[in-house]
């Protein structure tokens, strides 16, 4: 939302992104006509760690290479070839530990991986 977005908006009170920061929004013109700006930190989380641990189970199952071969026809490729490989004991990367991160390695404890974390300082 950019200053020239606003224009004509007399009724607008109210600005909430359903993320997190504020990259998109400007602020300082929205503060200059009275419209609250809020943020969802926690709306997020859950959605884009079910997605990550969702992809991470999908590679593990070779899922896209099957879904392919069923497509195709090959029946034989897509239902009875090896399922991939399993995750227990395997090391799971991940890169910043923030609460996507977090979701994500407790959304997939079941398989109990090892978990390496890469997080920047502060």
């Amino acid at each position: 939302m950019t200053a020239a977005s606003l224009e004509g908006l007399d009724r607008l009170a109210i600005l909430s992104r359903h993320d997190i920061g504020l990259d998109f929004v400007d602020v300082e013109a929205c503060t200059e006509r009275g419209i609250a700006v809020t943020i969802t930190p926690g709306g997020v989380t859950r959605p884009m760690a079910s997605a990550a641990a969702a992809l991470v189970l999908a590679l593990a199952h070779r899922l896209r290479e099957r879904d392919r071969a069923l497509h195709e026809g090959d029946w034989q490729q897509g239902r009875f070839a090896p399922t991939g490989f399993g995750l227990t004991g395997r090391t799971l990367g991940v890169i910043g530990f923030g609460r996507i991160g977090r979701e994500v390695v407790r959304l997939l404890a079941t398989w109990e991986m090892r978990v390496l974390v890469a997080t920047r300082t502060r």
